[in-house]
């Protein structure tokens, strides 16, 4: 059961989080991966490298700058420098949403421990 349960809760997670993210031009999303899954753990990365966002809204092309890690950014203060409240801690709240998703089919409580904005 344990096994079925991480199996279940890891690919959940890694949904939930591609249809939660935040999306402009696609980067971050496509910067969602696996990066190591084993029997008794698994790390799924986010870390979208910044990019003009002025020269993708004119060519829709993006071009890296590299200055900071967008993907932190938009989950610490939210979209747009912190002007969307919806985005702030969208990975904390996605990893909630999935783990109370699965737990009722388990048995299991969700005890939540991160912050969360839900405004």
């Amino acid at each position: 059961m344990k096994d079925t349960l991480y199996q279940e809760l890891t690919m959940l997670i890694y949904t939930v989080l591609q249809l939660d993210c935040p999306v402009m031009s696609g980067n971050m999303q496509e910067h969602i991966n696996y990066e190591q899954v084993e029997n008794d753990f698994s790390r799924i990365s986010i870390s979208a490298p910044s990019y003009d966002v002025e020269w993708w809204k004119r060519t829709k092309q993006i071009e890296y700058t590299g200055e900071y890690d967008y993907a932190v950014s938009v989950n610490n203060v939210g979209a747009f420098m912190g002007k969307s409240t919806k985005s702030k801690h969208w990975v904390n709240k996605s990893i909630v949403k999935a783990c109370e998703a699965i737990a009722p089919s388990y048995n299991a409580e969700v005890i939540v421990d991160v912050e969360l904005w839900w405004i």
